[in-house]
């Protein structure tokens, strides 16, 4: 049997869930064709399916190692953090991740995830900027969408109304944002109508 064969019966068994049998057949990949780096992550998806996280971080710091320009394993590692709620290594493999060429934007959004859970709302605040400038894709909904969450979380209805304007004119098919826009101008006139009559004048806000 080639190589090729042991990893298509280890994806078949990932995909019906079979997370013994791909985790079997993960290792006997790596005892057999050490420098396939996706056996590593193969076989830490399989141990983190099982509930055996430990062994999944070993398995994937092992594999970092090996492959330090391998940026699925930062990407691994910060998502094995944020299921055990290590929001701290979390963003430090995030953080690492986003020193590679390629910087999808869920990354940025998963950093500033980490950082929230951190109480650093500032921090996720700048990163989501920081996405919209350098992530890849640039015009995702979630880059527009995520910043709002976040003032409306502070208290914060003047940038909140701002931020969820800006969205709407973006996609102003999405539902959600045109609901969380008009919310936030009702929180923005109660609290402070000084700065809703303000807000208003932005013709952004208006519709």
């Amino acid at each position: 049997m080639t190589y090729e064969t042991f990893v298509d019966q280890a994806e078949q068994a990932a995909m019906a869930g079979n997370w013994a049998a791909a985790e079997l057949i993960w290792r006997a990949i790596r005892t057999h064709i050490p420098e396939y780096w996706p056996s590593y992550t193969g076989g830490a998806d399989a141990l983190r399916q099982l509930g055996r996280l430990d062994e999944a971080r070993q398995l994937l710091d092992q594999g970092a190692a090996l492959f330090p320009r391998e940026r699925s394993f930062p990407m691994e590692l910060g998502r094995l953090a944020m299921i055990q709620g290590d929001w701290c290594e979390a963003e430090t493999y995030w953080r690492t991740a986003l020193t590679f060429d390629i910087r999808p934007w869920w990354v940025y959004t998963e950093l500033a995830g980490a950082l929230e859970q951190q109480g650093r709302l500032e921090d996720a605040d700048a990163v989501l900027h920081e996405a919209r400038i350098r992530a890849d894709e640039r015009n995702e909904i979630t880059l527009f969408t995520y910043p709002a969450l976040l003032a409306s979380r502070r208290g914060d209805w003047t940038a909140a109304a701002l931020r969820w304007a800006e969205a709407r004119e973006r996609f102003p098919s999405a539902t959600e944002i045109r609901e969380r826009h008009q919310e936030a101008l009702a929180r923005l006139a109660e609290h402070d109508p000084a700065a809703y009559q303000v807000v208003l004048r932005d013709a952004g806000t208006t519709y």
